[in-house]
């Protein structure tokens, strides 16, 4: 009979980091209060996370410190478990993305890209250099 270890070792050594309570009882083959305390002792040494009540994400090495694996990795299989949809959003803009543009340190502004669906288009060109350039002088006691 498997160990809850060893499970969750051999998952991920398929390349899969994620299951549920149901898989575990199955692959286990023991009783579901056997199994959920197995996972408890887990959890509690870092090696899987809960993100949601019967799933579980499976904690490499590399990521125990940051306790779980990064969202991207397992939100798409969480919500499919759900049986739900879901949407990304970006709430919020990098230092130089349009919205907190500037020519500080003669930065030009970024081009702006509006996506939908699998569509995308330049709705605002990079800004070019020669444009910032245009407005810039030499102090008169400067020149020679």
């Amino acid at each position: 009979m498997l160990r809850a270890a060893e499970f969750i070792v051999e998952l991920a050594s398929r390349g899969r980091y994620h299951f549920t309570t149901d898989e575990a009882v199955a692959s286990l083959r023991a009783h579901a209060p056997a199994v959920l305390a197995a996972m408890r002792r887990l959890k509690a040494k870092g090696q899987i996370a809960d993100p949601h009540r019967s799933f579980h994400v499976v904690v490499p090495p590399e990521y125990r410190r940051l306790g779980c694996l990064p969202a991207e990795q397992f939100v798409p299989q969480l919500m499919e478990h759900l049986g739900e949809t879901y949407y990304v959003a970006l709430l919020s803009a990098g230092a130089y993305g349009f919205v907190m543009a500037s020519n500080y340190n003669t930065r030009p502004t970024a081009a702006e890209i509006l996506v939908k669906g699998k569509k995308a288009a330049v709705v605002r060109e990079r800004q070019p250099i020669e444009e910032i350039w245009a407005g810039e002088a030499v102090a008169p006691w400067l020149k020679k």
